[in-house]
């Protein structure tokens, strides 16, 4: 197999960009070969450099440059569209020798190891922070002299007694964001949770690579949802104008994703049932969504609502 093809072969079984040195390691230190010598490491990744060049000539490849960290590459395939920003660029922004700090909180040790081990074989996340429930998290966070970038709920108990954790560590750790793992995928866990503070939501059925770029995204941005459960996601980039909404129907939407009826929710705006039902059939309408979780998330994703 010449080079160029192995160059190909390796990043079609890698599946992500990669650097040169990422290349290099895989041509020339494979097959209990490795060089160490600097000197022959420097003519090799020369060489090695003019076959990447000569590839991007021929359009094989395509170099994408990732500041401050160099070149990578990917096959044209990736580079389509949006497709390679949605999908690598995650990684490539967030190859920071700082690393990202994950704290843990699951009840199930068995599944809570499994999964700290998957962070670690990331390379560039730090898991600083284990506990089985909220009390021991709470305790095990006020002892500590650093404040993770995330912390990561995935038990049962951690969402019973109305969301109580999620909501003391917005209340106290203001600055660390809260990635939930449900059990479960469903609406209303959906609203509530995002309601009560959380940044992101993921099933536990999702896929590694959905969890890492949710860590990633979530590393720079305030929330991430992998998708809307109940398919609305594609409305949100139709509406590039302001929306106009009364003080009363953004009071609406402040409590729609709340743990109350709508009955309740006239109680508590002191209005008619028949008047909230009336804010709620104008914004589907308005905004082409035909459910309660979907109203939800697009006015969080819009800007309409802010979440505690």
């Amino acid at each position: 197999m010449s080079q160029q093809d192995e160059v190909i072969s390796f990043l079609t079984y890698r599946g992500e960009p990669s650097n040169t040195v990422q290349i290099f390691d895989h041509v020339f230190n494979t097959g209990g070969k490795v060089v160490t010598g600097t000197s022959e490491r420097k003519k090799l990744i020369a060489a090695l450099s003019k076959v990447l060049n000569m590839l991007c000539e021929q359009e094989r490849l395509v170099r994408v440059s990732v500041k401050p960290r160099g070149h990578y590459y990917c096959l044209p395939q990736w580079y389509t569209g949006n497709r390679l920003k949605k999908k690598y660029q995650h990684k490539l922004d967030n190859k920071s020798p700082l690393g990202i700090s994950v704290a843990l909180v699951d009840d199930q040790v068995l599944f809570r190891k499994a999964l700290k081990n998957l962070l670690l074989s990331w390379k560039n996340i730090n898991v600083t922070i284990e506990a089985d429930n909220g009390p021991m998290f709470i305790e095990k966070m006020r002892a500590s002299t650093v404040i993770p970038d995330i912390c990561i709920l995935s038990s049962v108990a951690v969402m019973l007694d109305d969301n109580s954790l999620l909501k003391e560590i917005k209340n106290n750790f203001k600055n660390m964001k809260v990635l939930v793992i449900a059990p479960y995928d469903h609406d209303f866990s959906f609203c509530k949770m995002i309601h009560d503070g959380a940044n992101g939501y993921l099933a536990k059925t999702c896929r590694p690579e959905e969890l890492e770029e949710a860590i990633f995204t979530l590393r720079k941005q305030k929330h991430y949802f992998e998708r809307d459960p109940v398919g609305a996601w594609e409305l949100l980039n139709e509406y590039n104008t302001g929306i106009s909404v009364t003080k009363n129907k953004r009071r609406f939407l402040s409590l729609i994703g709340a743990d109350m009826s709508y009955e309740q929710i006239a109680g508590e705006m002191g209005i008619s049932k028949r008047t909230v039902e009336g804010y709620r059939d104008s914004f589907f309408v308005q905004f082409n969504v035909s459910n309660r979780a979907s109203l939800t998330h697009f006015a969080i994703k819009n800007g309409l609502i802010e979440i505690k």
